[in-house]
């Protein structure tokens, strides 16, 4: 069959013992295997069904973000477990799509190649026109009774394949898409999906209900928008265009936000799932899954795209910068600096960075961010504070060690050390991945080690700036290296504790650390563009300056080339004719932002009409 209940189901081969137990390790890894590869095959699911069959008897089981819900045991050799049976297919035919767990805000359009997605507009960007909205596809849905006025979506339209898949359709299923405003138009806008884990209540995840303090993206991202735009500055961030919780049209009087309460309904009564997977709050107000839904702007490109180590600085420096601003005008700290997490873009011509997912984003001095903040952010290139979730607030000196890792992760010498080094960080706990950092970040010796093991020595520039990051992290004279001083009394002092207490100084030793070497690099591109522009020119010169060849008369035939070895002398003559000392001293003269030595130098007295231009030019 081709309709909504054949695309509901998952499909799923195990053994008999397995699919006896209902809750057997065998039949869950199944289960799990099986629903992961039916998401990344329909990128419009949200939840799906299974029915386990086995000689004689059947199970149904319903698949969410947070659980596996399995039904009882019914005997098919009875009246009864027949009877459900056929109800079971009965309900999977005749059901909505939305039941079945298809995404109705999302529906594929074959005439554009695209996917058309519904995102809700509860937060829009001010900037933006007011009739923008309605032009490119928005329309009000209908009334609901939790919200005290109709929402607003905006329709874009998303490439087929996306840019990243969580790997797991549990938990948060996060997926990203390059989308465009039109079914033609060009997809420069990214559209970011997740099911985010935030308080239960009727107004929960709507515009103004959160705010920076919260786990919300969206929420943090816009006030990241009105500030910086209040403050000015040229800093690139990911820019919100709308986002929102997503709703579903259920065909009664409201359209339901899509929570984990709408795919359970009368069986949330009877999960024993209290918590969430992944919910770390302890007395606080029940966490749900929330569909939520953002397109953003621009699009970037992964930092594994660039091509030289010299645009790789340029592009991690301009992020910071903007991680910077962000800190000063928003008082937003990152707090998961890693590899997926800085983009290059390309603005005006010139090469910028981007700090992106800012689910981890925080108000620097909300409560949560000061006492016992946890372990948050992308495992190995956490701080080694972060991992062992040492209470203390998390600062900008937490990011900046991420970068640190980042950098290692960077300048690997082949893909085996970076595998090598991958498994020293994941093998273990997080405890024993912030005793790995304590130890290779504990000296400028045992830095010197972990560089020779795993990273690239052709990198001079990368290893310098890691040289230079380190020295401004872990080599302050009040909080020196890693090592934890025992005192009397069965007492110690941790310097890595006690560098929250110099934040500021560091966080500025490591701004200059690396517009330092930002600044370096920026001046050999500049100069190596400049030569190349050089000596682009004096071929054109040359090309100028060689008389026309003579035209041959009607009568004679052109003279062919006796042999190979002629017809390359008179090539390589004619691609070394010697510049005249007029021809270059116009050249450096008119060259626009030529170097003053090159300009200075008087030509007559080092070059003649019979010399070719010195060497060092």
């Amino acid at each position: 069959a081709d309709g909504d209940a054949a695309d509901a189901l998952v499909g799923v081969y195990t053994t008999r013992e397995d699919a006896a137990e209902p809750f057997s390790t065998g039949l869950v890894e199944y289960l799990i295997a099986g629903m992961n590869r039916h998401a990344r095959a329909r990128p419009n699911v949200r939840h799906a069904w299974a029915l386990v069959l086995t000689p004689g008897a059947m199970r149904v089981c319903l698949l969410e973000s947070d659980a596996i819900h399995v039904s009882d045991e019914y005997d098919l050799g009875t009246r009864q477990g027949r009877r459900v049976l056929a109800e079971v297919v009965t309900g999977l035919s005749l059901s909505e799509a939305w039941r079945l767990g298809a995404d109705p805000s999302m529906r594929w359009d074959a005439a554009a190649g695209r996917w058309a997605i519904e995102c809700p507009a509860d937060a829009c960007d001010p900037r933006a026109d007011a009739d923008a909205l309605p032009r490119v596809g928005a329309r009000r849905l209908r009334r609901s009774a939790r919200f005290a006025a109709p929402a607003l979506s905006l329709t874009v339209y998303a490439e087929r394949q996306p840019l990243f898949t969580a790997d797991s359709f549990f938990g948060r299923f996060t997926r990203c898409f390059a989308a465009a405003r039109t079914p033609t138009g060009t997809a420069d806008l990214v559209l970011k999906d997740a099911w985010q884990l935030m308080p239960d209540g009727p107004e929960s995840g709507d515009a103004g209900s959160a705010d920076a303090g919260s786990d919300d993206e969206i929420a943090v991202l816009d006030r990241i928008r009105a500030r910086m735009d209040a403050a000015g500055g040229d800093a690139v961030f990911p820019r919100l265009l709308c986002g929102g919780t997503v709703r579903i049209d259920t065909g009664d009087a409201a359209a339901a936000r899509d929570t984990s309460l709408l795919v359970l309904d009368e069986l949330d009564a009877y999960t024993r799932w209290t918590v969430p997977h992944g919910a770390s709050r302890q007395g606080g107000p029940r966490l749900r899954r929330l569909h939520r839904r953002m397109v953003s702007g621009p699009l970037g490109q992964p930092l594994q795209t660039l091509r030289t180590e010299h645009d790789v600085v340029a592009v991690l420096a301009d992020a910071m910068d903007s991680h910077a601003q962000i800190l000063q005008h928003a008082h937003i700290l990152h707090r998961d600096i890693s590899l997926n997490n800085i983009l290059a873009v390309r603005r005006d011509g010139r090469l910028r960075g981007m700090l992106i997912d800012f689910d981890h984003g925080v108000d620097v001095a909300a409560p949560r961010n000061q006492q016992r903040p946890g372990n948050v952010g992308t495992g190995p290139f956490m701080s080694i504070a972060n991992l062992e979730g040492l209470d203390v607030p998390r600062t900008p000196v937490d990011d900046w060690e991420s970068l640190l890792s980042l950098l290692f992760c960077l300048a690997a010498r082949t893909p085996v050390a970076r595998d090598e080094m991958g498994a020293v960080f994941a093998h273990v706990t997080a405890c024993g991945v912030a005793d790995v950092k304590r130890e290779m970040f504990h000296s400028r010796a045992a830095l010197d080690a972990a560089i020779a093991r795993f990273l690239n020595p052709a990198y001079h520039v990368l290893l310098r700036l890691i040289r230079a990051l380190h020295a401004a992290i872990f080599a302050h004279a009040r909080c020196q290296g890693t090592a934890r001083v025992e005192l009397r009394g069965n007492r110690h002092v941790d310097p890595v504790q006690r560098r929250a207490q110099y934040a500021a100084e560091i966080h500025a030793r490591c701004h200059a650390a690396l517009a330092a070497v930002a600044a370096e690099t920026r001046s050999v591109s500049s100069l190596s563009d400049h030569m190349a522009a050089i000596s682009h020119q004096c071929c054109d010169l040359r090309r100028a300056a060689r008389p026309p060849p003579l035209p041959l008369p009607e009568s004679a035939e052109p003279r062919s080339v006796s042999s190979p070895s002629d017809s390359t002398t008179a090539i390589s003559h004619q691609c070394c004719d010697p510049m005249t000392a007029e021809s270059l001293a116009t050249l450096l003269e008119t060259s626009p932002g030529s170097p003053p030595h090159l300009c200075a130098r008087s030509t007559s007295d080092t070059l003649t009409d019979a010399k070719p231009p010195p060497r060092h030019l």
